[in-house]
């Protein structure tokens, strides 16, 4: 437990840090540790947050400051350890913030999440909203769950209720179901 926590982004990243966490709870065990040294990903247990900042970034070379370990672009090293992603098991936070630059897709997101008690029909559950541009277009995303998503949370429904709109210029999506 944590009052903050900060993870600087790679050098040649233009961002800020990559994780803010404010007042954070962290749990991991130690069997998940030796797995992701072991080249599998990184499980969190429980991960809770009041305040969680995120800016991530990825190059047109393919560099990405959410890579850990060794270069991609670089030659294997057998001996070198690399954690392959991160999974959570439960992670909640309360006012989440995202900023994504992403040269390969020519995507640019300021968006914010959040894990509130009645996200959907009173029952808790997950917002996001993310404002940027996909190309020369302007991209708005909006989404919410009812539950935590599997995946994320190893003990939710596997049926949950999702909301989902995007737009990118003139094209539109929206999905509302489960």
């Amino acid at each position: 437990k944590v009052g903050a926590l900060q993870i600087a982004n790679p050098a040649w990243s233009q961002l800020g840090p990559m994780v803010v966490a404010h007042q954070a709870e962290l749990t991991l065990r130690y069997r998940d540790l030796f797995a992701a040294r072991g080249g599998r990903p990184l499980t969190v247990q429980a991960l809770q947050a009041e305040g969680l900042q995120l800016q991530l970034e990825r190059q047109a070379d393919g560099r990405a400051s959410w890579q850990f370990g060794a270069d991609p672009a670089a030659a294997p090293d057998p001996g070198g350890a690399s954690i392959n992603g991160v999974h959570f098991e439960s992670l909640m936070v309360r006012d989440g913030r995202l900023k994504l630059i992403d040269a390969p897709t020519a995507v640019t997101l300021d968006g914010q999440f959040a894990y509130l008690p009645d996200a959907w029909q009173n029952q808790p559950g997950w917002t996001a909203q993310a404002k940027g541009r996909y190309r020369d277009a302007p991209l708005v995303l909006q989404a919410r769950t009812g539950a935590v998503l599997p995946g994320i949370d190893a003990l939710s429904p596997s049926v949950v209720p999702v909301m989902f709109e995007g737009s990118a210029g003139r094209a539109r999506l929206k999905f509302d179901g489960q």
